[in-house]
């Protein structure tokens, strides 16, 4: 199961590889570590990986088997919008997203198995 934590450690990230595909946010508790759900919503496709950008406003997802990677939006609190701001298109593969900010642009790079 792909998981990601929020750049603040506040929230934690899981995608659920099974139909149908879904990724669900928790909030940690900063003291015991415990985790309670804020929301499940439905991804594009069977993630491989997922990472939130480096603000924390944002949900990356590549798709293996798919060949597709997903942007959802993060709201306040670690809730996601259960609507993808854009789905891409990848070549046969994609593995994994990583992000980078430079110079305010947010930049990005899809790693393609072949």
């Amino acid at each position: 199961m792909p998981i990601a934590i929020s750049p603040d450690h506040k929230t934690l990230y899981a995608s659920l590889r099974s139909n149908p595909y879904a990724v669900s946010s928790f909030a940690i508790d900063p003291h015991t570590g415990k985790l309670e759900l804020i929301n499940t919503v439905p991804l594009a496709d069977n993630m491989a990986n997922i990472l939130t950008d480096l603000t924390g406003h944002y949900l990356f997802g590549a798709s293996y088997f798919g060949n597709k990677i997903s942007v959802n939006a993060i709201r306040s609190c670690g809730l996601i919008d259960s609507t993808p701001l854009e789905v891409i298109p990848t070549g046969k593969n994609a593995h994994a997203i990583l992000t980078d900010l430079l110079i305010g642009i947010c930049l990005f790079q899809i790693w393609v198995m072949m």
